[in-house]
């Protein structure tokens, strides 16, 4: 007779999001709570900035996401620390401060307190030719300096690369999301057997996850259907050639253009 398998269920949620924990962030731990319940999430994975948060201040925070936390929907405490030479890693699932120091003995540390470390925006300061970081993760998607409708496709195929390698890294799409009003559309899906803190921090640390945007997705070894792939590039391609647009086109017209393509950026979104 086979053993019984546990029964899984895909749990919806964002990676790499603040509070007002977070020097930069307004958003109350409570509302974020409620609106992103609200809104068919069923997890959070926070990531504060370590600035100017002392290890009681942090102690309360981990204390709030428990509070916050029930049956329906789970709030997972983080950091987001900035290493010594500027790289920042996500500290996903940590209950204690992580100060900063070399990447590496960063990522042992968040790992050595049960965490899931992240190498958050990793080309946000321009490419990144040196070896890639030995986390847990990639972000190969950053809401804020990606957009939200398509991976950095070369750094999915750096992570891919690595894997083969025989590296255990994963690819993983973050929101970045410091306000309410920003669009919610980037997230991930966690296959867990209970919706737990725990548990959705080992199908992070398992891979058994699937990254995704409004018209494609990702999977955590970083593999991509072939039709999904020519879509997620042209998608990349046409937000690389709008951001240079926006970078050339003068504020009032850039205001004009921006209402008149919404409708078609809606409808790209929509499929």
């Amino acid at each position: 007779m086979e053993p019984v398998r546990p029964r899984r269920f895909a749990a919806r949620g964002i990676i790499h999001c603040h509070s007002d924990l977070s020097y930069d962030c307004k958003t109350r731990l409570a509302d974020l709570g409620v609106i992103l319940r609200r809104e068919g999430f069923s997890f959070v994975a926070l990531t504060e900035h370590v600035k100017g948060v002392s290890p009681e201040d942090y102690d309360r925070f981990v204390a709030n996401c428990r509070k916050e936390t029930n049956g329906s929907f789970v709030v997972i405490p983080g950091l987001e620390v900035r290493c010594s030479d500027g790289i920042e890693v996500a500290a996903v699932g940590v209950s204690e401060l992580v100060n900063s120091g070399p990447p590496d003995e960063v990522v042992s540390r968040v790992r050595n307190l049960g965490g899931y470390a992240v190498w958050v925006h990793p080309l946000k300061r321009g490419r990144w030719m040196g070896r890639l970081l030995g986390c847990d993760a990639i972000e190969v998607l950053n809401g804020k300096v990606d957009g939200t409708v398509a991976p950095d496709l070369a750094l999915l195929r750096r992570v891919r690369k690595c894997r083969r390698m025989g590296a255990g890294v994963h690819a993983i799409f973050g929101l970045d999301m410091h306000d309410l009003d920003q669009p919610r559309e980037v997230w991930v899906e966690c296959k867990v057997p209970a919706l737990t803190p725990a548990h959705i921090v080992q199908s992070l640390r398992d891979g058994t996850y699937v990254n995704r945007v409004a018209n494609g997705s990702v999977s955590s070894s970083g593999e991509i259907a072939l039709f999904e792939h020519l879509w997620l590039l042209i998608l990349r391609w046409a937000f690389i050639a709008w951001n240079a647009v926006c970078k050339v086109v003068p504020t009032k017209a850039l205001t004009v253009l921006i209402r008149v393509s919404r409708p078609f950026v809606r409808m790209i979104k929509n499929g």
